[in-house]
């Protein structure tokens, strides 16, 4: 059976594939797929592609709570209807949250996943992880940290220290978080390392913060981490949905003390395994 192409995308960089993709050419739109699902739904005869089509699957997983056993059938009839009566070129696009769950489910239509962004040029913004950077780099943040940090030169000497040992921890596959735990008064600039790590290592990302203020009830961990799959009314939660959209390598997790007991005790079992630092 022929198989496909998918072409995963980052939702962030929307703007630019819309405008990439027009200015390729005339002819080429981005369609987004909810027209092909109605044409399924109303048992239409056939479904008409155009050439050179970017057709968006995502709204078809959202329609349908990103439940695979709703959305796999129509996905399937679509890429039937395409591989058995087109013979010109489109493209299927998927968001790249959603790539791993559609290539699993339909690994027989799928030959294999790539970049939609790398596909059309465009280039994405450079996103620095403090293990990969070489020593020059390194001192270079050392420099930029100690130029937007004012005082504290205890604090910086520390925590560069348990840098270097992280980076050469984790090299070997022993330690795969940095997480430090700053304690101090307001104003002292525990949000502020975080905000200087992340302008210098990813400055056109988002910043991902948590204010664990909001969490402190009951079902706050479901709210922060996400409840499990399959469940109905089910979603990421609030930390794994900004990881999801910034490629930022830093978290900053703020107001520790005011969230719940199952937030603690989430949060400590990372502190446990990671062997993190109280600064």
């Amino acid at each position: 059976m022929e198989r496909i192409t998918l072409y995963e995308y980052d939702r962030k960089n929307m703007e630019k594939i819309e405008y990439s993709i027009e200015n390729q050419d005339h002819n080429i739109v981005l369609i987004h797929s909810p027209s092909i699902v109605n044409k399924l739904l109303n048992k239409e005869e056939s479904i008409h592609f155009s050439a050179d089509n970017y057709y968006d699957l995502t709204p078809i997983i959202i329609s349908e709570g990103s439940r695979s056993d709703f959305w796999s059938q129509r996905v399937i009839e679509i890429l039937n209807a395409y591989i058995e009566h087109v013979d010109f070129n489109v493209y299927f696009i998927i968001e790249n949250r959603f790539s791993n769950d559609i290539r699993e489910s339909l690994y027989h239509y799928i030959e294999s996943v790539q970049s939609l962004e790398a596909f059309l040029g465009i280039a994405d913004n450079e996103v620095l992880n403090i293990v990969d950077i070489n020593k020059s780099k390194f001192e270079e943040l050392r420099q930029f940290f100690s130029q937007n940090l004012f005082g504290n030169s205890n604090f910086q000497k520390r925590l560069f220290e348990e840098l270097q040992k992280y980076r050469l921890f984790n090299r070997i596959g022993e330690q795969k978080i940095f997480s430090v735990f700053i304690c101090g008064q307001s104003g002292v600039g525990k949000t502020e390392t975080s905000r200087i790590f992340h302008s210098f290592l990813s400055p056109g990302e988002k910043f991902i913060k948590i204010n664990l203020g909001n969490y402190s009830d009951q079902n706050a961990l479901s709210s922060l981490i996400g409840s499990p799959r399959g469940y109905i009314g089910s979603n990421k939660g609030e930390l794994s949905d900004k990881i999801f959209k910034s490629k930022s390598k830093i978290v900053l997790i703020d107001e520790f003390e005011k969230a719940g007991a199952q937030v603690h005790n989430f949060f400590w079992n990372y502190l446990k395994m990671e062997n993190s630092q109280i600064l």
